[in-house]
């Protein structure tokens, strides 16, 4: 009967030492922190750990709690529609037992200290801002290009014919006229060449 009770009482013994153990394990934790908007009045925004159902909120001092995490690492975003906030690397009980640590995104996996204290990266923005009217950009435009040649064309080229020098104009028709003749020589009095008949 004594060693019936002894073995029991061992049983018991280490059941409750791997429970024990098990329970220490999955000790969950509270991540905490303030955040800051400098001389914004503060509002409620929503802190989220990615890929897990724990969130919380922030309460009009700015702090934060999100209670019963499980130990794990995970990535704590700010939900907020008017403002960019940083990411950082939630250590919840992986490094140390009991502890939670924080560490900015990155391959260098700076410590950013603990409670969290987050400051926004930047006003979010939406929209585009819309740029005012600029010379550079409609003299780049091909349609601008087209339509200055065509004016050049019209109003320039004219008045450069009327005052060249006769022989030049003289000869750049005589240049056209071959052109348009298919390479052959033509005339210098634009009469059309006689054939050339053996006797």
């Amino acid at each position: 009967a004594a060693s019936c009770f002894m073995s029991r009482f061992l049983l018991a013994a280490c059941a409750a030492l791997t429970l024990c153990a098990h329970v220490s394990a999955e000790r969950r934790l509270a991540v905490e922190g303030r955040i800051e908007l400098g001389d914004e009045t503060q509002r409620t925004v929503r802190l989220h750990l990615q890929g897990s159902p724990y969130t919380g909120f922030s309460r009009q001092d700015g702090t934060f709690v999100i209670h019963d995490v499980a130990p794990g690492l995970y990535i704590l975003e700010v939900l907020d529609s008017q403002w960019i906030w940083p990411q950082l690397e939630i250590d919840v009980g992986l490094r140390e037992s009991g502890a939670v640590h924080a560490f900015a995104l990155g391959p260098q996996k700076e410590p950013a200290g603990y409670p969290l204290v987050l400051q926004p990266a930047g006003r979010a923005a939406y929209f585009e801002t819309r740029e005012g009217f600029k010379w550079r950009s409609l003299l780049a435009n091909p349609m601008m290009i087209t339509m200055a040649f065509s004016v050049i064309s019209l109003f320039v080229l004219p008045k450069m014919i009327a005052n060249m020098d006769p022989e030049t104009l003289k000869e750049i028709q005589e240049t056209q006229n071959r052109m348009a003749g298919g390479g052959g020589s033509a005339p210098a009095n634009n009469e059309p060449a006689k054939r050339v008949t053996a006797k």
